[in-house]
């Protein structure tokens, strides 16, 4: 199948379905050690990378809260500490506010990826602590206010990314999961593109985004790539959930916008290297236990349908080279089988639009 004819898929009409399970039971995390904060699951074959940096809830007392940092005005930047004398809350307040369910949307979102590629699994890395305690999403002392057992938890955490990036051939994508209290209920993907240059609508440089190397590696428009009928919020919106950038928000309208943090920056390939990356902001009313299981179904037809488009060729070609583990060596025609199992019944967009399974 040519590459416009996979496109075509986004737009398709099918008349038949067959359901999914209306909920599937969440992946377990494993431990790097006991008493870890950092859970885990490495992938089994697809090169996907899951992270779940705010959706903790574990408290300890021994770890005191983040609150806020000093401000240097000769440097004119915080020092994030809780030694270093005059906190200053207008200038240097840490952000606490978890981002409720979005752990149990990872599990669950991990386990819907494996059974649409057909046993081949993405890797997964949750922060267990409770934001007041570490955010996982910062650079290292505005993350850890540098308690030594939070400085260690981040270290694991972007340890287990690097790693399974290295285990993978450098090459895949790596999907920050994140929730927004925003009035506008709908996801906002994050490329490190700031909100009021969407809003111009002027071409955009994919050296400055989280896409560099996919956008680089397609033979697409750019700005199709990234709001276009063929970009993640073009596929997530033919499922059902609206999305900003998108073909029907290609800005925010000026509307509060996340844009990407220092996990997208980290682990994409703004600077550096051949893995991408995307932050996905969930709307609140979409990671909530009712409707999450739709949701979900939907991320999980929209990565499958991105992965299999985008990244099939180029993650096949270095399994089994070097160095890459054994893991990975024999799963290139299981991932051939699932993205050619199109017409995917559990992904068929008109249906997935107005069947009854949630």
């Amino acid at each position: 199948m040519d590459f416009l004819a996979i496109i075509s898929w986004t737009a398709a009409i099918y008349s038949a379905t067959i359901c999914l399970p209306s909920s599937v039971e969440s992946s377990d995390f494993n431990l790097l050690q006991q008493e870890s904060y950092v859970g885990y699951n490495s992938s089994t074959g697809l090169s996907v990378i899951l992270s779940a940096p705010h959706g903790g809830e574990i408290y300890p007392d021994e770890i005191p809260d983040r609150d806020a940092g000093c401000w240097d005005s000769s440097a004119k930047r915080c020092i994030w500490s809780h030694d270093c004398g005059v906190k200053n809350i207008s200038k240097c307040k840490a952000v606490t506010i978890s981002d409720n369910f979005t752990q149990e949307m990872t599990g669950e979102l991990r386990a819907r990826l494996c059974e649409l590629f057909l046993g081949l699994c993405p890797a997964t890395v949750v922060n267990r602590l409770g934001r007041a305690k570490f955010d996982a999403n910062r650079d290292r002392d505005e993350a850890t206010f540098g308690i030594p057992e939070v400085v260690q938890a981040f270290d694991d955490y972007h340890t287990v990314i690097e790693k399974e990036i290295a285990t993978m051939g450098g090459v895949g994508l790596f999907i920050d999961i994140h929730g927004h209290g925003h009035k506008r209920q709908r996801a906002e993907l994050g490329y490190l593109v700031r909100g009021n240059v969407l809003d111009l609508g002027d071409p955009i440089d994919p050296n400055v985004t989280s896409i560099r190397n996919l956008a680089h590696n397609v033979r697409l428009d750019f700005d199709k790539l990234l709001r276009g009928t063929d970009s993640f919020g073009g596929i997530l919106g033919g499922f059902g959930f609206d999305s900003v950038p998108s073909p029907k928000y290609r800005g925010p309208g000026h509307l509060v916008y996340l844009s990407g943090g220092y996990n997208t920056r980290r682990h994409g390939s703004v600077l550096r290297g051949s893995f991408d990356a995307i932050q996905i902001e969930s709307a609140r009313s979409h990671r909530a236990p009712d409707a999450r299981p739709r949701y979900v179904k939907a991320l999980a037809c929209a990565i499958k349908r991105y992965y299999c488009v985008y990244y099939k060729q180029v993650t096949a070609s270095f399994r089994g080279i070097g160095n890459v583990a054994v893991r990975f060596q024999s799963s290139s025609d299981s991932l051939t089988n699932a993205c050619e199992a199109y017409p995917d019944d559990a992904c068929k967009t008109s249906q997935f639009l107005v069947d009854a399974c949630p």
